[in-house]
């Protein structure tokens, strides 16, 4: 069969089935967290807009925004981990459930099973993907804390069923110990550490809430716990193990996917790709306001064997 290579047919807009279009509704968000009202501001320009450099206004508007969009009612994340931007971790499942689609329908229910590598404190990829579409779910993290928030939200919501946690207990390793042998996945997600170093991290941090609201200053603990953020390499090399790892559990996952935040590390990535021979390699392109970024996505199953695939995962169930 030969090998593929498509770039992702959307423009960096967001995803049409995303439900966040453009401008947040802070009126309705206040009826919902009453708490949010704090930390809206007056911009000259812009209008009503969040005080983006303040931990807390973000985890307000996160908790505001997960119960409007995906109906989860308590959402308690742990102190100082990652906070995700709802909009964007959306527009990733989105562009996933058109992968798996194939140009036909996208596949619904809990038969669709996915993994998420680095799951966080938060489980948002996970919560995303269940609500709106009732996939099933396996995280997995290095960190025991982060998944013990995860695990309590999960509960909290009643989808500790349908969203299971697997602890990675090797720091030096993504897939192994976490894809069992019995183990189908239709589509895994991971959305990598990007800087290779604290200061790095801190200075892209920066940046980004100067973009959002002006500030000057930040709080150390506003993106997240050091590893959430940082690798050694960078997601460069980060992906790239990523990838070398995927070659072992070919025969498991229909789509292997990941984000790659820096666009000048595409080429170098898509080359590394190549040499390990999946069947179709993708770029999806992405973009919510200013910020840019893609997904990575490949396959190691002819499209015959993607096919199949259905049958496949319906011959394994019965096995087990």
């Amino acid at each position: 069969m030969k090998k593929t290579e498509n770039a992702a047919q959307n423009t960096g807009t967001t995803h049409p089935r995303n439900k966040y279009q453009g401008r947040y509704d802070w009126s309705v968000l206040r009826d919902i967290r009453p708490q949010l009202s704090q930390w809206i501001v007056q911009h000259e320009k812009a209008g009503e807009t969040l005080m983006f450099s303040e931990p807390g206004a973000v985890i307000e508007l996160n908790k505001a925004l997960i119960h409007q969009y995906y109906g989860i009612e308590q959402w308690d994340l742990a102190e100082g981990y990652l906070c995700p931007p709802i909009p964007g971790r959306a527009d990733y499942i989105h562009h996933v459930a058109d992968l798996l689609a194939e140009g036909g329908s996208v596949p619904t229910g809990p038969t669709v099973r996915c993994l998420d590598i680095g799951i966080g404190a938060s489980a948002i990829y996970p919560i995303i993907g269940h609500s709106e579409y009732q996939w099933s779910w396996i995280g997995s993290d290095i960190d025991e804390k982060a998944l013990r928030s995860s695990g309590a939200i999960l509960e909290k919501n009643g989808l500790s069923n349908s969203i299971r946690l697997r602890l990675q207990d090797s720091k030096d390793l993504i897939f192994y110990g976490i894809i069992r042998k019995n183990d189908l996945f239709d589509a895994v997600v991971c959305n990598p550490p990007f800087h290779s170093s604290l200061q790095e991290a801190l200075a892209g941090t920066q940046r980004k809430v100067t973009n959002l609201s002006g500030a000057r200053e930040i709080k150390q603990n506003f993106e997240g716990k050091e590893h959430e953020l940082v690798t050694p390499g960078g997601e460069k090399q980060f992906i790239h193990r990523y990838m070398q790892e995927s070659r072992r559990y070919f025969r498991q996952v229909l789509w292997f996917t990941v984000l790659v935040s820096k666009e000048d590390h595409l080429r170098y990535l898509k080359n590394k790709l190549k040499s390990m021979n999946p069947i179709e390699i993708r770029v999806i392109e992405m973009a919510q306001g200013n910020k840019k970024s893609r997904i990575l996505a490949w396959t190691y199953q002819t499209v015959h064997e993607r096919n199949e695939w259905q049958w496949r995962k319906q011959m394994a169930s019965q096995e087990e």
